[in-house]
């Protein structure tokens, strides 16, 4: 935690010349999560836990769910055009991802 700490404060005095002040901020270590079981996720369950903690949500995925989570931020980045071109996409449709549950990839 120290060094996400640090990261912060440098990341802010880099981008806006400015002191970021963590008074008040109380860092918590939570072993209730999810751990990444590859080499590749990282950044896909730093989105996730991210997105999952400004909801407040209860953390309810697992690596499982991560192809399924990288298709979905995959089809909102792109237009359906650019998705129809790619072969092992397929339509990318609001609906279509909706419908597909959590864990099957």
């Amino acid at each position: 935690m120290l060094h996400f700490r640090n990261y912060l404060g440098e990341e802010m005095v880099d981008k806006k010349q400015t002191r970021f002040d963590l008074t008040g901020w109380k860092l918590v270590t939570r072993d209730d999560i999810p751990q990444q079981m590859n080499g590749s996720d990282c950044g896909m369950f730093t989105c996730k836990f991210a997105e999952f903690a400004a909801r407040r949500a209860h953390i309810s995925f697992t690596q499982e769910h991560m192809p399924y989570f990288r298709r979905r931020m995959m089809c909102a980045q792109m237009s359906e055009d650019d998705v129809e071109d790619i072969s092992f996409a397929g339509p990318c449709s609001a609906e279509r991802i909706a419908k597909k549950p959590l864990g099957n990839g």
